[in-house]
C-alpha cells in the first residue's frame, strides 16, 4: 500500500515576509513553483504538477527571530480575500500565541537564535483555484509589538503538504 509522503514548502528568509508587520496587520506571499522561478521558487514541481497544487496540509512550522503571536492563513487564489463571498478563496488559518514558541539553550547556556512554533495532526484540503501551481499564504501578526524588517525580523514558514489526486 502506498503511503503518501508530505512535501515541505518553505519560505525563504531574505525573500518572503521581509518587511515590518504591525499589530493586527498581515503580509501575503504567492509561493511559486521552482520550475517557474529557479531562484525564489519554493513549491516542488512534484506538488505543482498539473498546476492545481491539490494537497492536504499536515503541519506548520515557523522559525522566527522574534517571539510574536502569528496566524498562518491559506487561500486558494492570488486574489486572497475578496469583497465577494462567491469568489473569496479562503481555505483556513492557524493561530500561534507567543507562549507557543519554544527556544532552546545551546551548549554553554547560550540561547538559540530562533523561536520555534509547530503544529501537526492537521488535515486541511488545499487547492490552487487559479491553476498557477502556487501556495497563497498570509502571515498575520497578533502581537502588541510589530514584526521587524530585514534580518532582525527574519522568519521562515514551512508547510508539510501531502499531494492528493483529488479532493
Amino acid at each position: 500500500m502506498y503511503a503518501p509522503q508530505p512535501i515541505i514548502v518553505r519560505t525563504l528568509k531574505g525573500v518572503h515576509f521581509t518587511g515590518v508587520i504591525a499589530q493586527n496587520e498581515s503580509a501575503q506571499e504567492n509561493l511559486v513553483p521552482k520550475g517557474t522561478d529557479p531562484t525564489n521558487g519554493v513549491v516542488s514541481e512534484g506538488l505543482a504538477a498539473g498546476r492545481h497544487t491539490r494537497s492536504r496540509l499536515k503541519s506548520i512550522r515557523i522559525t522566527s527571530k522574534e517571539n510574536l503571536a502569528w496566524e498562518i492563513w491559506l487561500f486558494g487564489s492570488t486574489l486572497f480575500s475578496t469583497a465577494d463571498a462567491d469568489t473569496d478563496r479562503f481555505i483556513g488559518f492557524w493561530t500561534f500565541t507567543a507562549a507557543d514558541a519554544k527556544q532552546t539553550t545551546l551548549h554553554g547556556g547560550v540561547l538559540d537564535t530562533y523561536f520555534y512554533y509547530y503544529i501537526d495532526g492537521l488535515d486541511v484540503v488545499y487547492q490552487d483555484s487559479d491553476m498557477t501551481g502556487q501556495i497563497h499564504l498570509r502571515l498575520a501578526n497578533r502581537s502588541a509589538a510589530s514584526k521587524s524588517a530585514g534580518a532582525a525580523g527574519e522568519l521562515t514558514v514551512a508547510l508539510a503538504l501531502e499531494p492528493t489526486e483529488g479532493l
